[in-house]
């Protein structure tokens, strides 16, 4: 069985007040190590931002845009962090570059309550997932429809 390339999208905020514990990087983290542990056959592709081993460096706006762009071309689903897609731009460019790309995209939000999603939105994402635990109900739907 080919394996398959899963892309990791969502808010990157790095205003410190906001998210002290950087979340956006926690999410990504976990996802990793929960394909990594439990499903076969998918990669995953994180932003520069995690892969990079040089403290200091710093991507540049046009930089991440590409490499977000070459990735989704590249990816064959995308998962969807939600939690704040009202404020993040680059989230919402990132599903609709994967919608046009043909992409599943599989979204997830911890809050109880589903996000309040434009409907272009709802149509550009293929499954949404709330609540605790919907990051692994969504990496498990991904693993059982996609590989």
């Amino acid at each position: 069985m080919d394996s398959k390339t899963c892309f990791l999208a969502g808010a990157m905020i790095n205003d410190a007040d906001k998210w002290s514990d950087r979340y956006a990087i926690k999410w990504r983290k976990e996802a990793y190590q929960y394909f990594g542990k439990y499903i076969d056959n998918i990669c995953v592709s994180m932003p520069p931002e995690f892969w990079n081993a040089d403290p200091d460096y710093k991507c540049d706006g046009k930089e991440t845009l590409r490499f977000d762009m070459r990735n989704i071309r590249e990816s064959d689903i995308v998962l969807v962090n939600l939690k704040d897609l009202e404020s993040s731009a680059s989230t919402n460019d990132e599903i609709f570059y994967a919608y046009i790309s043909q992409k599943p995209i599989v979204g997830f939000c911890e809050d109880e309550v589903a996000p309040d999603l434009h409907p272009w939105k709802s149509e550009q994402i293929s499954k949404i997932f709330t609540g605790k635990g919907a990051m692994k109900q969504a990496i498990s739907y991904i693993a059982t429809y996609y590989t």
